[in-house]
């Protein structure tokens, strides 16, 4: 009708569909901020990540698998590992020979029952033998290995052949030891070490610790044999031995640049391998499945895609993370600081679901490198203790005494008493000339001097031992029964982490050396 309002005949949205509307607005807002922020995550990791990388290329460090590349060509008689490669082709130690050599290795028999397979063992294994004493002489060292993307694929290196070699040198060093030949003993001696230091030339940290073990096994061979007194006629070593050759010795263990630089080396290894990882994440060549052990688990059931969109600025992160912990490590060891090169970390125990995602990298990463570190001062030190032990017994073949003290030494068997690595101070080692058995000792694992007291199993120190002895009259023998019964609890104590440590050393410092 004229005059008359219109009627409004639109129907009204219900009240739950204008909250659904507001939802749905809330919530693409919501996913477009938090996509956002992840994106801004990502961008702010991966700048983190490349002013990282810039500034360890500004240094001139390696950071790239091909950085370890060696920069120029070696020929093949100055490359030790050229020769120590044909070395283990020329070994014989199977059929005829492999009983004499797994006797005499093995400790089950006495070298004077076997001369007659010890004699054929090693004419039969001359070369191998005169082409170690060659890669002693030479002044490089190149393995082929040439590592590139996937470094952890690329890097991996066989040392068994090379412990053959090793255990062929201790056996050798066992016959000229029963033969009286100390010359030929030094030699041998070292020749072991030359074998070490080479393994040691290799940027893994795998290789260090083989290179250590290996160089154990020579500083026990010193230990027993390397001008030992007898101790049944308490004669000194033959007076017509090579006593250059000795001072060669002492000067070659007091040395010690090879283990310094082979872990400096791998610390700059690990450094890469972290940040290759880490490449591999992003560029989606690793799933997230495989690096976080997820498979067959429920998390393996989500798109690896999904995985890489929410965790790789979190993995960036701790990539760099990894690069600035690595980085105050290099730093320590390039000042000499080693016991700085220990870095602890507050949760570096934790393992908790936060840790494992947003520090997937280092979490047991400190664990790892902080271990490295500790084996490296003890062999280290080990290293040490030979070369002032072997000075001590050089100079009782002159003097018909032991020293009174260590200082009498000093310059004309030692330029200077060298310092016990894994004491934290600027200690010099211990030394006891008129105890029942004369020795040196270090303070070993736990940093404290104990006295020189240490603790026998079957006749070796215990890996945990108070202190770490070096026996100036020789390796003393396996304790009797009684002994060994006595020393059981005592030693409990020393073992409490065996089974943490299995697969890395046992307990004994004969079975740790076994390379």
């Amino acid at each position: 009708m004229p005059g008359s309002a219109p009627i409004d005949d639109t129907v009204p949205i219900p009240p739950r569909f204008w909250w659904l509307k507001r939802i749905l607005i809330a919530s693409t807002a919501l996913i477009v901020v938090l996509v956002a922020l992840r994106l801004w995550w990502g961008w702010y990791a991966s700048r983190l990540l490349q002013a990282e990388i810039d500034r360890i290329i500004a240094l001139g460090e390696p950071i790239y698998p091909e950085d370890f590349d060696p920069k120029e060509e070696i020929p093949d008689e100055l490359n030790a590992a050229r020769l120590l490669q044909q070395a283990v082709a020329a070994l014989d130690l199977y059929d005829e020979h492999s009983i004499t050599f797994q006797a005499i290795w093995d400790q089950h028999e006495a070298v004077s029952e076997h001369l007659v397979g010890l004699k054929s063992l090693l004419k039969d294994n001359a070369q191998a033998l005169q082409l170690v004493r060659r890669a002693r002489n030479a002044s490089q060292v190149d393995w082929d290995l040439r590592i590139r993307t996937p470094a952890v694929e690329t890097s991996h290196f066989a040392f068994e052949d090379h412990r053959m070699l090793m255990k062929l040198l201790w056996v050798a060093a066992e016959f000229h030891h029963h033969a009286n030949n100390t010359d030929e003993l030094t030699q041998v001696c070292l020749d072991m070490l030359a074998l070490s230091d080479a393994i040691l030339a290799q940027p893994t940290l795998i290789a260090q610790l083989v290179g250590w073990a290996m160089q154990e096994v020579a500083v026990e061979r010193i230990e027993r044999f390397a001008l030992v007194v007898n101790n049944e006629s308490e004669a000194g070593p033959s007076p017509n031995f090579d006593k250059a050759l000795v001072r060669q010795l002492i000067e070659n263990l007091s040395r010690g640049q090879a283990l310094e630089a082979g872990l400096l080396r791998a610390l700059h290894f690990e450094r890469m391998l972290d940040l290759d990882i880490e490449k591999g994440i992003r560029s989606g060549k690793q799933t997230m499945s495989a690096f976080f052990g997820w498979q067959g688990s429920v998390q393996a059931q989500v798109p690896d895609a999904v995985w890489r969109f929410l965790l790789t600025p979190a993995v960036t992160l701790d990539s760099v993370r990894v690069l600035l912990d690595t980085d105050a490590r290099i730093r320590a060891a390039q000042g000499g600081r080693w016991h700085a090169a220990v870095i602890r970390d507050a949760d570096e125990e934790e393992e908790s679901l936060h840790t494992v995602l947003l520090r997937p990298f280092s979490v047991g990463f400190n664990q790892t490198l902080n271990r490295s570190v500790e084996h490296f001062l003890r062999y280290s030190a080990n290293r040490r203790l030979a070369a002032t032990g072997l000075a001590v017994r050089l100079f009782r073949s002159d003097h018909g005494r032991l020293p009174a003290s260590l200082d009498e030494m000093v310059p004309g068997y030692l330029a200077q008493l060298p310092h016990d690595s894994q004491s934290k101070s600027t200690r010099i080692f211990g030394y006891l000339p008129n105890a029942d058995r004369p020795i040196l000792y270090g303070v070993g694992y736990d940093g404290v001097d104990n006295g020189g007291q240490y603790v026998l199993q079957d006749g070796y120190v215990a890996r945990k031992s108070d202190d770490r002895p070096f026996f100036i009259n020789g390796h003393p023998p396996p304790p009797s029964r009684a002994e060994a019964e006595s020393n059981s609890e005592d030693t409990a104590h020393n073992d409490d982490d065996i089974e943490g440590d299995q697969g890395d050393e046992e307990n004994s410092d004969k079975e740790s050396e076994d390379p």
